[in-house]
């Protein structure tokens, strides 16, 4: 057993059989035998709701050494799928309409923003009425997930964490509901 699937194997814990189950259901290992099991159990974790505490502590700043592990073997499985070929995908959060002017004042036309962790998009248009906050960005490097997806209806496409994009557009004009337009920049290798 290599050393990622013992870091899987542990940070799944008892959901691991759970999500490698499904995995196994769904075709993914089938389709892509390159990706060890414990690489296909971690990829549909992520694409279920289990990953909300991890993304959590990722945007809280309080990642721990376990998590960055993890996401690491989880990464390192999610270039092994194929590139999107679409070139917008959404992504569609729920921000508290309390918290929506301070959310606001990060995304300025211009600016550079980086996030820290693998995301989660949908390369359908459909779920742009489920939250407050729609991002669409122009990506270059999501993976298709997809069919393969704890919610295959999604049509899934995530994104590796680190990357950077510039904020191209911001609509705000309903107050309850903001738009932003991001631009994934080049990987610089």
């Amino acid at each position: 057993m290599s050393v990622g699937d013992v870091v899987v194997r542990s940070y799944l814990d008892r959901s691991f059989a759970v999500h490698l189950a499904r995995a196994l259901r769904t075709g993914l290992l089938d389709r892509h035998p390159d990706l060890t099991e414990a690489e296909g159990a971690a990829i549909l974790w992520f694409t279920s709701d289990r990953s909300k505490e991890l993304l959590a502590r990722f945007h809280a700043g309080t990642v721990t050494p376990v998590d960055l592990a993890f996401v690491s073997v989880l990464e390192a499985a999610i270039e092994k799928l194929p590139y999107c070929r679409e070139e917008y995908v959404d992504r569609v959060i729920n921000v508290p309409t309390s918290e929506l002017p301070a959310f606001l004042a990060k995304y300025r036309v211009g600016e550079i923003i980086r996030w820290p962790a693998p995301t989660s998009c949908s390369a359908t248009h459909a779920f742009r009425g489920r939250g407050n906050v729609i991002f669409i960005i122009r990506q270059r490097t999501g993976r298709v997930v997809g069919p393969f997806s704890w919610y295959p209806h999604e049509n899934e496409i995530v994104i590796l964490g680190g990357h950077e994009y510039v904020v191209t557009s911001v609509d705000d004009r309903v107050a309850s509901r903001i738009v932003v337009g991001l631009d994934e920049q080049p990987v610089e290798e």
